[in-house]
């Protein structure tokens, strides 16, 4: 009799303590609502030529020496570009002019940027001339001077840096590192995971130790590759139920793969993660399409193998002269880049609006 009412009391225990595990897992993924710390509008700190709607912000590095800007402008004939630097509240440190299309018939994409742990600019760009297009990484030191080019033989889709390598994803889909000291020598890795990726958003970051990863923000796939093995594990983030969310708002024929072209399998264009950024600890944060303005920018907290750590709720504020059919509360938005440094998270729009959360 005694066995069993310690057998019956040992199941009760387990019972309660496998309750309480589902309890604080539960309560650590439920949504949490941040409130913004600070708020500020970037054009508010541009010449006047650059205060208008063409002006376009199209990359966000939040790093220990403050924000960087990567801005498309076309204040008259022309496009120009700019990258933006200022401390963490928005104060302006420098502004460096790149080289845009006045001073040439050469048509120029300025497409992503990247700062090393020194401060040092990356910026890609693409130039199409009478010779034909050129593949090029503008280097920029910690005073805004320009410090190097380098050049490629392939189109890159995205890059990252990693101690003293650049790491690319070409147009086929094939993954680079360029080692930039003391000279560049490009090797290439074979992930044949990677083949069918979409063009629209993929991403490519570092994480600890020896890997490096790539996000397709269509498909919603995080693939972290062994930089020294080639050893690749593939993750979809789809068993999220934000991106889950996501991924169903949007019309059944604009999400997932479409018919191949080719031998390479090509995707509509719905893209469910706009905006990625990722710590020295390895965290990863996203930026979550299709969700309505009022429930706030969505960011998730994601582990290294796409686990769910943390659902954000980014507060956005209102603002009169923001109203309009699509928005008529006139919240300030979208916000589609992210950036994270020391304890603050940033979220950025294509139009100016920067606030910053403590995370």
């Amino acid at each position: 009799m005694m066995a069993k009412t310690g057998l019956i009391g040992l199941i009760a225990f387990l019972i309660g303590l496998m309750a309480l595990v589902y309890t604080n897992t539960s309560a650590s993924t439920q949504p949490v609502s941040l409130n913004h710390a600070s708020w500020f509008d970037l054009k508010e700190r541009l010449p006047e030529s650059y205060q208008q709607e063409r002006t376009k912000f199209r990359g966000f590095v939040a790093h220990d020496s403050g924000l960087y800007f990567l801005i498309v402008a076309k204040p008259g004939n022309g496009q120009e570009f700019m990258i933006v630097h200022t401390d963490l509240n928005g104060r302006l440190l420098k502004r460096i002019l790149m080289p845009g299309e006045r001073e040439s018939t050469a048509r120029r994409s300025i497409l992503e940027m990247s700062v090393d742990d020194n401060g040092n600019c990356y910026v890609l760009q693409t130039i199409k001339d009478s010779s034909g297009r050129r593949v090029e990484f503008l280097v920029y030191d910690r005073s805004g001077n320009a410090r190097n080019t380098l050049a490629v033989s392939e189109i890159v889709q995205t890059f990252c840096l990693k101690a003293e390598s650049l790491w690319y994803l070409s147009d086929n889909n094939e993954l680079r590192q360029m080692v930039t000291s003391p000279m560049p020598n490009t090797r290439r890795l074979e992930i044949p995971q990677l083949k069918n990726i979409s063009d629209v958003f993929p991403k490519i970051f570092p994480l600890p130790g020896n890997r490096i990863a790539v996000l397709d923000g269509v498909s919603a796939q995080l693939y972290v590759i062994d930089q020294v093995s080639s050893d690749t594990q593939v993750f979809s983030l789809l068993q999220l139920p934000e991106v889950r969310r996501s991924w169903e708002s949007y019309p059944t024929e604009t999400r997932g793969p479409a018919a191949g072209n080719g031998g390479r399998v090509q995707f509509a264009r719905a893209q469910i993660i706009t905006g990625l950024s990722a710590t020295p600890e390895g965290d990863i944060y996203l930026t979550i399409s299709g969700i309505p303005f009022g429930e706030g920018a969505v960011v998730l907290r994601i582990d290294q193998q796409g686990n769910l750590v943390r659902s954000l709720r980014c507060v956005l504020p209102t603002l009169e002269t923001r109203r309009s059919a699509d928005n008529p509360e006139g919240y300030a938005g979208s916000f589609g880049l992210i950036g994270t440094t020391g304890s603050y998270l940033f979220v950025a729009g294509a139009d100016g609006d920067v606030l910053s959360y403590q995370r």
